[in-house]
């Protein structure tokens, strides 16, 4: 009899576990829905965060203002150039644009074969000669400590940013963040099509 009331128990047991398992099993599901609902509603709200923080292509961009490596006033004309130019957009501490710089470099390898001016605008502290002497950016045009209506107009907020000009200064190309293979592709691409 004591045999019986321990298998009775037992299969009570079993079908209680049962039970529990099951319904953590829909709980967990349920719970996997609202969570693929809620990352597709924060993916939504991330692109309309970025779209207002990127120019829109086809802006035509103003003069940029700010100072030179030697701590001089500059100011950079984007309209009626004989070339597109490329802005690449870095801060020293920065890590994703310490990640950019060999793709940047990759971009500038191809100058010597396309026709193109290449400026870098620091939106950090000032760069070091080391920095310079790393980056190679005494062979370029780099501006500093840009002019708040400068910082403005272009929606510099975040860096690495790469954007691409046409001759007349229109935005061709914005990127914001790290270049990954494909993005480095479709800005090269568009690039050898602006020639």
């Amino acid at each position: 009899m004591g045999d019986i009331k321990v298998n009775v128990e037992n299969r009570r047991s079993d079908k209680l576990l049962l039970v529990a398992g099951i319904g953590v099993l829909i709980i967990s599901m349920m719970m996997n829905v609202v969570m693929l609902r809620r990352n597709r509603t924060l993916g939504e709200w991330v692109e309309a965060y970025r779209s207002r923080l990127v120019i829109p292509k086809g802006v035509r961009l103003p003069t940029i203002q700010g100072r030179d490596l030697a701590g001089k006033p500059i100011a950079i004309d984007f309209e009626k150039q004989d070339h597109p130019t490329i802005l690449f957009v870095f801060s020293p501490s920065c890590n994703v644009c310490t990640a950019n710089w060999p793709k940047w470099d990759l971009i500038l390898q191809s100058r010597p074969n396309t026709n193109w001016r290449a400026i870098f605008v620091n939106m950090g502290s000032p760069t070091t000669s080391e920095y310079r002497q790393l980056h190679a950016l005494n062979h370029y045009s780099v501006v500093e400590s840009l002019a708040t209506e400068s910082i403005l107009a272009y929606r510099l907020f975040q860096t690495p940013e790469t954007i691409l000009l046409s001759r007349e200064g229109k935005v061709i190309f914005s990127w914001e963040g790290a270049i990954t293979d494909d993005v480095g592709k479709s800005l090269f691409a568009k690039l050898i099509s602006t020639q």
